[in-house]
């Protein structure tokens, strides 16, 4: 049955394909033609889309041009006016910035991207389930022909491939929510204000009181729960990296929400009997140590969808949450109606908690017999996403055919599911090791359109503006990721090189305290307190941190390069050259030697190596805004590098903060 809602939004829709060529129709002629005022034509199109009247209308105007630039062969003027731009500039400034390529250079790319779309699936289907034999190792991040294939995905138009065919993604609003997401800095954006401290939770580990080998269902479960109310933007959710740390824990729930900066604790237990099941829930008001509500559901297990959507509802009413028509949707809805494959899902996500190479291998089985019960299952595509993609990232598997396929089931699940975040952060990584970075911001951003408190998507983006200098932004993200994961180390070291990099040296040392407070057996957090101090030109105590890494981790040859750097930087060049002397001159030391001769502050050399990199995807992390290569900056040819790589521009900087040396 049709929504109140949904009926509005339609005719909204109607009235704005009716008038698409007349430029002049705006928001007084919706307003009329609604019968309703500005004000409330501006509460049911933002809390609908997301978005602004007047931004709204644009975008589905810029769905209708994309749709055209692909499916006709209209000259761009055309195109312009047809969708309601009176010159063809203004369609290609709002083009541009809307999809990261003039609409000339789009048509084009869409003609490379169709051939690519043939041969890309002939590939995968020779290739799934075989030995790569046939392709180098490390090769590039996916072909660059894939660019930009899937940021936004055009409505009404014919399909041209596989991929295509399966697409679910008619729905306008819908679309209109994914290509609304370039506007997600926008000073009108929900996200970006600051949530009241009450309306802050940590959802605890779920207690399995089944069998010993139901404990994936108990996690699966807290997991959902989790995911739900992440999707709350006003509503603070801790991390479950961080809130899997209380797994067996015997503190108290006030001593819980402070380590965690919480005002509620939700916990649960799940028992799994058969095809019955369990759930028992309580939301405690931490401080005063006080159940504020609980219920305990029991039923089949084909229930327990409802039961978990009737749970995240209660706590967004507890918690003064105000739900979209979306949002309430989406709680209701279950992600398959096939059990089976909802275990063997959870099977899979249970296996891929430790990253081994065993447990992402195991996963991929269980995902396959997901999607062999129920082919439709989005998360499951997800999660065949993530497993290939771990693959990479461990260093298991970086052949061409993983990489791949990290993207095609990324694809699969964003077709089924336009809101899944996950396949979008996936995606969005896959974007930043090709160096597209545009692409990759657009596609985090995106992500966190559909999930706000996801600390990785957070983290993850805040270190991809590091990247490309645009500091100031990077703090906003590493600031909310820190707070919605206080407890894991690679979260605070990110946040910390976000600080050091915008200059922000007293922030930055007070987290150093508390990450050496919290993180004294972690090697890879003195790599960011090493990293402070040879920011400051401390070099001495540079050196004492890298010590204390090397004591952890005695073989990493990155505190053994780091430490040398550092020596060099005090005038002591020989452990450096000794380095260089042995490291073999291949593409994958070009990165290496770059930094070496960087420590020795070797310019012609540094920038050789820079520029061996640059044509091999070889190049330091960071290039931009580390403190190791501002010796470099000035030269023109560094600026030539930076411009090649994608990373022109200034650095954007918070207001007060310098440059760091």
């Amino acid at each position: 049955m049709v929504s109140p809602e949904q009926s509005q939004l339609s005719q909204l829709n109607r009235l704005i394909d009716e008038q698409m060529s007349n430029p002049a129709f705006g928001i007084d002629e919706l307003c009329r033609e609604l019968g309703i005022s500005r004000s409330n034509l501006f509460r049911f199109v933002k809390e609908q889309t997301g978005m602004a009247p007047s931004l709204y209308i644009r975008q589905l105007r810029l769905v209708k041009a994309r749709d055209l630039l692909e499916n006709t062969d209209l000259r761009i003027t055309e195109i312009a006016f047809m969708v309601g731009f009176e010159r063809s500039q203004m369609l290609s400034k709002y083009f541009t910035e809307a999809y990261g390529k003039s609409p000339s250079d789009f048509r084009n790319r869409a003609v490379e991207s169709d051939s690519f779309a043939r041969v890309y699936e002939q590939d995968i289907e020779e290739d799934e389930g075989a030995p790569d034999e046939s392709r180098p190792e490390n090769e590039d991040l996916l072909p660059d022909v894939a660019e930009e294939r899937i940021i936004t995905i055009p409505h009404n138009t014919k399909p041209r491939n596989r991929y295509r065919r399966k697409t679910v993604l008619a729905v306008v609003p819908v679309l209109l929510l994914i290509i609304g997401a370039v506007a997600w800095f926008s000073p009108l954006n929900p996200f970006r204000r600051a949530i009241p401290a009450d309306y802050s939770i940590a959802v605890l580990p779920f207690r399995n009181v089944g069998a010993s080998d139901t404990h994936y269902f108990s996690d699966g479960v807290m997991q959902q729960i989790h995911g739900s109310l992440s999707r709350m933007e006003n509503l603070k959710v801790i991390s479950r990296a961080s809130a899997m740390l209380y797994e067996k824990t015997t503190k108290a729930p006030e001593e819980i929400a402070a380590e965690l900066h919480v005002a509620y604790l939700l916990e649960g237990q799940v028992l799994q009997a058969g095809h019955r099941v369990t759930l028992s829930v309580e939301l405690i008001l931490a401080g005063e140590n006080r159940t504020i509500w609980s219920n305990t559901y029991e039923g089949d297990e084909q229930h327990i969808f409802d039961f978990m959507g009737q749970v995240s509802s209660q706590i967004a009413a507890e918690l003064n949450q105000k739900l979209s028509q979306t949002t309430r949707l989406e709680l209701k809805q279950a992600p398959t109606q096939n059990m089976a494959a909802y275990n063997e899902y959870l099977k899979g996500q249970y296996l891929l908690r430790n990253r081994s190479e065993e447990g992402i291998r195991g996963s991929l089985l269980n995902f396959d017999r997901a999607l062999a019960l129920d082919p439709g299952y989005a998360d499951a595509h997800a999660g065949k996403a993530l497993a290939h993609f771990l693959l990479v990232a461990e260093g298991i598997n970086e052949s061409r055919q993983t990489k791949l396929l990290a993207e095609k089931e990324a694809l699969d699940a964003i077709r089924l599911d336009a809101r899944n975040a996950q396949a979008y952060l996936i995606l969005a990584k896959l974007y930043q090791a090709q160096g597209k970075w545009e692409q990759a911001k657009t596609t985090f951003q995106i992500a966190l359109q559909y999930s706000p408190n996801d600390a990785l998507i957070n983290y993850s983006l805040g270190l991809l503006l590091r990247t490309i200098g645009q500091v100031d932004r990077a703090i906003d993200y590493s600031t909310k990721a820190y707070a919605l994961d206080p407890l894991l180390p690679v979260i605070l070291m990110g946040h910390v090189g976000n600080l050091i990099s915008a200059g922000q040296y007293e922030e930055a040392e007070k987290l150093v305290q508390e990450g050496n407070r919290l993180h004294k057996q972690v090697a890879n957090w003195y790599w960011t307190t090493a990293a402070y101090y040879f920011a400051r030109d401390q070099f001495a105590l540079s050196i004492q941190e890298l010590d204390k890494g090397l004591a952890l981790a005695p073989a990493s040859k990155y505190f053994i390069y780091r430490k040398a750097i550092t020596r060099a930087r005090m005038g002591q060049p020989a452990e450096t050259l000794a380095i260089l002397d042995t490291l073999p001159d291949v593409v994958e030391n070009y990165a290496y030697r770059a930094e070496l001769y960087a420590g020795l502050q070797d310019k012609d050399h540094c920038l050789a190596y820079l520029e061996k990199g640059l044509t091999t995807e070889q190049i330091p992390v960071y290039l931009k805004v580390t403190p190791l290569f501002s010796f470099l900056h000035g030269d023109p040819r560094f600026r030539q590098i930076l411009t090649r790589a994608g990373l022109d521009g200034p650095v954007s900087m918070p207001e007060k903060a310098n440059l760091v040396k």
